[in-house]
């Protein structure tokens, strides 16, 4: 829905998207949003978001204060009015308005989201029923809810049609999920951290050596860096570092190019400008003009943000190209999941997790109980400490022949010792233990060769967690290291096709795969 700004239908919203509110908090609120996308403050001017609901908190990794109570009993309009203005200066720090409505009171507070976590948040507030009003630009809000079916929706205002920001505004709430959050987070910092950026993105398929005529220069990056949901603490600072590594990207001269699937493929890139174009106005609006003339169906959209603070997005393909809109469109991050690139990605990962069940019914013996123990250690905080132990039981079990005879008599139990084995070969952000490597090494010649090939002859032969281990840059340096020690240890293994022909940058691919049927589950 889009319209410009009437009370009446803010109210309406509200009301058909939460659990029953006080009409002074409703009123209040309504009356506020014009000025939540630029807001003044003393000397200070910026933007927030206000959340709505009533009842019981979701359980979320923000940090929520409540600074003021007021009893519903003689609550009055200007109370309310009041409250929300004395939390909005904390908001210049980059707070939220938290209000929640009990059975006789209503608390007014602050939220501080780690930027990581936005996605997360923000969908989990939805669920439980609470409704999320924030700017898209100094002249539109966006309020977003979920309906009584807990299918998302929302409800876009315009309040100066006048104004030269009135560019139209994409409706991604049919497919609201946390990445599209999180991706709305991002660029919603980038507006009030960056000063001036273009950002291309592509799609997965897109390679700088078969694009490379249209740029005078940039900086590639050879392992993409990855910015998506993960499980663990590990993966939240990865997510963390990631998005802080674009942001400040998106503040070097030039654009960054990212792909659809959330890599960051390049930075401090520069289009090459034909001489004879005619196109006004400075160097960052040339650039835009350019790459619009420009013929490549991996493109998929362009985001411009002038100095200014004025944005302009512009599909580059897909059933809208050529239109612009004024705010990032998040749902382009997931356009890929449908199409044909990713369809075999996740089929592959169907695949993986039909074998994973298998698996756990499969095998009670002393052997998958070795391997599963490690596999638990790995993930612990002290597994550099632990992990060598278990790796040495392991190899001991391995001198049996009656378990290599297991090996190579069960497919799954074979795939679950060589996962592991290889999610702590290749370690984490850390690093990795290099008692344990030691062992493992010894372990790659106990497994015959047949097990070997008969491991990489499968279309499915690495599991979930060890493609979220390899999804990350540094990890993926490590399979090249594990690629020369099984080829040492089986110097046979040089001339198998399906082992060369792997490209370690399908691994980031593979493991937003298993997130997209995670989601789906």
């Amino acid at each position: 829905m889009y319209q410009s700004l009437n009370k009446h239908s803010v109210e309406d919203f509200i009301k058909s998207h939460s659990a029953p509110l006080h009409e002074h908090v409703v009123t209040a609120v309504a009356n506020v949003l014009p000025q939540i996308s630029n807001y003044h403050e003393e000397d200070k001017t910026f933007s927030f978001r206000i959340i709505l609901g009533a009842g019981e908190l979701p359980s979320i990794k923000g940090r929520p204060h409540v600074l003021k109570t007021l009893p519903l009993e003689g609550l009055t309009l200007h109370a309310v009015a009041k409250a929300i203005k004395s939390l909005a200066v904390f908001c210049y720090n980059g707070a939220d308005i938290l209000i929640n409505q009990t059975e006789d009171s209503v608390s007014f507070g602050v939220v501080y989201f780690d930027i990581e976590q936005t996605g997360l948040a923000e969908v989990s507030f939805l669920k439980k029923g609470f409704v999320i009003m924030g700017g898209l630009s100094r002249t539109k809000v966006i309020v977003i809810g979920f309906d009584k079916n807990g299918q998302p929706e929302n409800l876009v205002l315009s309040f100066d049609f006048s104004s030269p920001e009135n560019l139209p505004v994409p409706d991604f709430s049919k497919k609201y999920n946390r990445d599209i959050a999180l991706w709305s987070g991002i660029f919603r910092r980038a507006k009030k951290e960056v000063h001036g950026t273009i950002c291309l993105i592509v799609s997965p398929e897109w390679s700088w050596e078969k694009d490379h005529e249209n740029f005078s220069r940039a900086e590639v990056l050879q392992n993409p860096v990855s910015i998506a949901y993960g499980d663990g603490t590990d993966s939240t600072r990865k997510l963390d570092d990631g998005i802080r590594m674009l942001l400040s990207m998106m503040d070097f001269d030039g654009m960054t190019i990212i792909d659809t699937q959330g890599n960051i493929r390049a930075y401090h890139c520069f289009v090459k400008i034909n001489q004879n174009d005619t196109s006004s106005g400075g160097s960052r609006h040339i650039a835009l003009a350019t790459l619009k003339k420009k013929n490549n169906n991996l493109y998929r959209a362009i985001y411009f943000q002038s100095h200014e603070g004025h944005i302009e997005f512009t599909y580059m393909s897909g059933p809208n190209e050529g239109k612009s809109v004024g705010v990032f469109d998040p749902s382009i991050m997931s356009m890929e999941k449908d199409g044909s690139f990713m369809t075999a990605f996740i089929e592959k990962a169907r695949q993986r997790k039909a074998l994973r069940n298998q698996r756990k019914s499969e095998h009670r013996g002393e052997l998958l109980r070795a391997v599963y123990v490690l596999f638990v250690a790995h993930y612990r905080i002290d597994n550099f400490y632990t992990e060598p132990d278990h790796v040495k039981s392991l190899n001991k079990l391995l001198d049996d022949e009656s378990n290599l005879d297991l090996l190579r008599r069960s497919e799954t139990l074979a795939m679950f010792l060589i996962d592991t084995l290889l999610i702590c070969f290749v370690g984490n952000t850390y690093g990795y233990s290099t008692e344990a490597e030691n062992v493992i090494k010894k372990i790659f010649k106990k497994i015959s060769l047949d097990v070997w090939i008969e491991f990489f002859k499968k279309e499915n032969y690495l599991e979930e967690k060890a493609m979220e281990a390899l999804s990350d840059g540094e990890a993926r340096k490590r399979w090249d290291v594990f690629k020369k020690e099984i080829e040492k240890a089986h110097p046979e293994l040089k001339q198998l096709d399906t082992l060369q022909r792997i490209d370690s940058k399908d691994f980031v691919y593979m493991n937003k795969a298993f997130r997209l049927l995670k989601d789906e589950e």
